[in-house]
């Protein structure tokens, strides 16, 4: 298990995880960590994952982004990376990731306009869905 934390920029090492079958990514935003932090987060998990090899083994990957947004809250600050989504999109949908199943992304807490946020996010994910890799998008309280 690797656990990476504190700020992550261009320079950061990239993880050799080309022979791992399952990836848990969790980012936590708390009061005192920008938004862009978590942007910056997930274009380095980006980057990671498109510098794999051929013969990658992932099957599942899995991200729960975690904020200290208040339940009544009605953006989301996810709507507005549909650019991002649709990068790791074409990052997980790329032939080094052939043996990829299964991507969950779970959003902690559940926002009123939850269903809004899923709906747009669905649809960045157009390659993955052709592909038949299955795509979890969910929200807890």
């Amino acid at each position: 298990m690797h656990h990476v934390s504190g700020s992550l920029n261009a320079s950061s090492r990239t993880l050799h995880i080309t022979s791992i079958e399952k990836i848990t990514v969790r980012v936590v935003r708390t009061s005192r960590v920008h938004y862009g932090l978590l942007f910056r987060i997930f274009e380095w998990w980006i980057s990671n994952l498109s510098a794999v090899d051929e013969h990658c083994a992932i099957r599942s990957i899995t991200f729960k982004v975690m904020l200290d947004l208040p339940v009544f809250q009605e953006e989301h600050p996810a709507l507005e990376w549909e650019d991002l989504w649709m990068r790791l999109d074409d990052c997980l949908a790329s032939y080094k990731m052939a043996s990829l199943e299964r991507v969950t992304i779970t959003f902690e807490p559940r926002v009123l306009t939850w269903d809004t946020l899923k709906a747009r996010m669905e649809r960045n994910f157009l390659r993955l869905k052709r592909l038949g890799c299955e795509l979890v998008l969910d929200a807890v309280t």
